[in-house]
């Protein structure tokens, strides 16, 4: 198989002054294949996109790549980002209308991850796999619930290759579990024609995804839905009964590392000169902009119910924003954990210099911060947010299984004259 660089790679190699679009010019689809650090990936894209340019398709069946086409079609100016466990079959009509995305995870971790995850499932959801509370390993690599059979079974190659067939439990070939040399073929010309990263190496998936989309920031890597924080290694009985029923991955994955580093040499040189718009905030002057419609975030959880979005305590807040305007005050509306928390030793940078702010109660524990004017520079700049602690929700309340420590969260964002 080939490692020739991609069509971006190429261009990023090539020394010419548009190294890259100054804009998104179509949405990322990101395919999210189960168990390879998708869902904190999602949440990187959730950020930097804005949560309400973000369509998550959560039901897949034969209808969704005509809701793929309609969703491109209806929102050709809102939409930032598809995501959903979408085989690329599905995919493939509209793939020259989407930049996609995908990222993959050694096999013997990625069916590792996948039993850790279910064990950790509801009763009720383990019986709706066919499991039974308690299951053993060698119930879950035998079982024939179809969910789980495909997942277990080259569950990247079933994703990437194309083929309907291969996807479809009513097809003899999605029980055929024998590797077939056409099938993995198939899946690298995929990977050979989009944009991929490796759950083992994040930081250059980060790299890679900021030269795709012309992010001209470093992206945060995110730690969400984590299903083996010890980093604990199987057993050796459980990594051959994977690798007996995951050959065409482990070929996948092996072809798919030299690619990516291949790729990666190409990125070394050029990342700098990115100059993208797509994820930085572009507001005008005495604009309240909801925090789920801010793109060029970094630190924040997903937007609630409440129109807020919680600051994350394992990385630093950042928002990058353009204004048309040589100085502005900024104005941010939040909440608080609870109606004593100190949010006015909350602390505000402006690119790096730390600016005088003042505070006022609208209705405890929601608040106003507004700080002093602050001169802007372009092309953008980048507003820090640190809270003074952040506390565990079930010390606020014991009652809670939320596993976050959480401080203040923001719901709207203005910057005035």
């Amino acid at each position: 198989m080939t490692t020739r660089p991609t069509l971006l790679a190429r261009k990023l190699a090539e020394p010419s002054s548009a190294v890259v679009p100054t804009a998104l010019d179509r949405p990322v689809m990101f395919l999210h294949i189960p168990k390879t650090a998708g869902t904190s990936f999602i949440g990187t894209l959730r950020n930097i996109f804005g949560q309400n340019r973000l369509v998550r398709l959560i039901s897949i069946d034969e209808s969704t790549s005509g809701e793929i086409g309609r969703l491109l079609s209806e929102r050709p100016c809102d939409l930032a980002c598809l995501t959903g466990h979408v085989p690329f079959y599905m995919i493939a009509p509209w793939q020259t209308q989407c930049s996609t995305f995908t990222v993959l995870r050694h096999p013997i971790t990625r069916v590792m991850s996948l039993f850790r995850f279910i064990q950790r499932r509801s009763p009720a959801e383990q019986r709706r796999l066919g499991l039974r509370t308690n299951f053993t390993f060698n119930e879950f690599i035998t079982s024939r619930q179809p969910e789980l059979f495909a997942q277990i079974h080259d569950g990247m190659t079933r994703m990437l290759c194309g083929d309907p067939e291969i996807n479809t439990p009513d097809s003899p070939k999605f029980w055929n579990v024998a590797p077939s040399p056409q099938i993995i073929r198939a899946a690298l010309l995929t990977l050979d024609s989009i944009d991929f990263g490796l759950a083992e190496d994040m930081n250059n998936t980060m790299r890679v995804a900021r030269g795709a989309w012309g992010i001209p920031y470093n992206l945060n890597i995110s730690h969400e839905n984590v299903t083996n924080p010890t980093g604990a290694t199987p057993d050796i009985e459980c990594s051959l009964e994977i690798v007996s029923r995951n050959a065409m991955d482990v070929v996948l994955y092996q072809h798919a590392a030299g690619l990516f580093a291949s790729r990666c040499s190409w990125l070394d040189e050029k990342l700098d000169a990115v100059t993208g718009r797509s994820a930085i905030h572009v507001p005008f002057l005495g604009e309240n902009v909801v925090i789920g419609s801010i793109p060029g975030l970094q630190g924040f959880h997903e937007v609630e119910r409440g129109g807020f979005a919680w600051l994350d305590s394992e990385q630093p807040t950042r928002i990058h924003f353009d204004l048309a305007a040589p100085a502005a005050r900024i104005r941010l509306h939040g909440y608080a954990i609870h109606k004593e928390y100190p949010v006015n030793e909350i602390v505000i940078e402006v690119n790096g210099t730390q600016v005088a702010t003042r505070v006022s109660r609208v209705e405890s524990p929601w608040f106003t911060l507004e700080t002093d004017p602050v001169a802007l520079r372009h092309p953008f700049n980048v507003l820090s947010i640190r809270p003074p602690y952040f506390v565990p929700v079930r010390y606020a309340n014991p009652d809670s299984r939320d596993p976050r420590s959480l401080s203040i969260a923001l719901a709207k964002v203005a910057f005035e004259p």
